[in-house]
């Protein structure tokens, strides 16, 4: 269905005036009556169809008309597609002009819609407050734009694109310019007349190039990422453990067959931790772990208890110390953990526990203090461990 394109009078240069709508619902009728199979479906398609047809006629073969008389063609139009719908009986629309008399018209199926004559339209209450979408508009999106304007739009979109990566690359060389540092160029002094010193300045004296005296530490730092123990002024490098340390609740850990490949002799040690997540998530305290050596294991066997000396063997306790952590002045990815005042370290093999993996260490002496040496029991319901009652 097509309202086709308005009729040009003969001698005349414009288009016929659109006046009042026409009578919608006697059309609609007459040609849903000349349907086949009159249902729900083809009055639906019915109305869909010559819905388009109109705003498509009305929108390009009437430019002129005001959005006034447009919204009354509309209004006109639902309303005759709601009087249709609401006079139904049985399933078909009603042949009844309920109002007043039938218009005569005398339309066949194929230029019903096509003779809606259209004249200017007198005033209509609108019931709609704004105009709604018309849909298929992209079809002549650019049916009434000159011929020059996709240049023109071309045009303006390579002069944004050229103003916007000039604009980036003045703003690059600025921060180039601006951001990168300034040459610190320092006078060098003759050398007939610098002051004559027998030997060299002592440390404490030495001045940075702010002019400010430079504060030396009294330990030796590390020069690579790591956790040192620092014993008797020397940094010793400590090993990560290949078993994860089990939580503080898990009385032992499973065997570890090796022994530790770092012995101090300091019982106060401190470590210092040289690692890079330090810079933004370093600890507020850090643990020591005692690691004990399993010296004997008895079983059951034929009714008799066997004892047999094990060698080579150690688990972790859950028996644990404590260290404070202090900051490093000038090094933002170290810190120093340090033993409470008072506190020492008995002989044995400990674990610093950093993240739930440990750094392997032993202080040395004569004799490991009891905790460091636990027996097992093989039982019927597993495996049970004590305390050494003499390492």
């Amino acid at each position: 269905m097509s309202f086709g394109p308005p009729v040009k009078p003969e001698g005349s240069t414009d288009l016929p005036s659109l006046g009042r709508p026409p009578d919608y619902y006697a059309i609609l009728l007459e040609t849903i009556h000349n349907v086949e199979r009159n249902s729900a479906q083809l009055r639906a398609m019915v109305y869909e169809r010559t819905r388009f047809n109109l705003k498509r006629d009305i929108l390009f073969g009437y430019s002129s008309l005001s959005l006034t008389e447009l919204l009354q063609h509309l209004n006109a139009f639902e309303h005759a597609v709601a009087r249709i719908e609401a006079n139904l009986f049985d399933g078909q629309p009603s042949l009844t002009y309920p109002g007043h008399e039938r218009p005569p018209l005398s339309l066949n199926p194929g230029t019903a819609i096509n003779a809606i004559p259209l004249s200017r339209a007198t005033h209509i209450a609108p019931t709609l407050e704004r105009p709604t979408s018309i849909h298929h508009w992209g079809e002549s999106r650019f049916a009434r734009q000159p011929k020059y304007f996709p240049r023109f739009r071309k045009r303006a979109a390579l002069f944004i694109a050229a103003a916007f990566g000039a604009i980036v690359l003045t703003a690059i060389i600025l921060f180039t310019i601006i951001g990168s540092p300034k040459p610190n160029i320092v006078a060098q002094p003759n050398p007939s007349e610098l002051p004559k010193t027998s030997e060299a300045a002592p440390a404490e004296s030495r001045s940075i190039e702010n002019g400010t005296k430079a504060k030396v530490n009294p330990f030796p730092l590390p020069t690579s990422f790591g956790i040192y123990a620092l014993s008797e002024n020397k940094l010793l490098e400590l090993h990560a453990l290949s078993l994860n340390v089990p939580d503080v609740r898990v009385a032992v850990s499973a065997e570890i067959k090796t022994a530790s490949p770092t012995t101090i002799s300091d019982n106060r040690p401190s470590f210092i931790l040289f690692r890079r997540d330090l810079l933004n998530s370093a600890p507020q305290t850090i643990t020591l772990r005692v690691v004990a050596r399993v010296a004997r294991e008895t079983a059951i066997i034929d009714g008799k208890a066997n004892v047999a000396a094990l060698e080579q063997t150690w688990r972790i306790r859950n028996v644990s110390q404590e260290l404070k952590v202090a900051p490093i002045e000038n090094q933002r990815e170290m810190i120093i953990a340090r033993l409470d005042d008072g506190v020492v370290l008995s002989p044995g093999r400990y674990l610093l526990v950093l993240n739930r993996i440990g750094y392997d260490f032993s202080i040395d002496g004569p004799t490991p203090s009891p905790a460091h040496c636990i027996e097992q029991f093989q039982a019927a319901n597993g495996t049970i461990f004590t305390q050494c009652r003499k390492p």
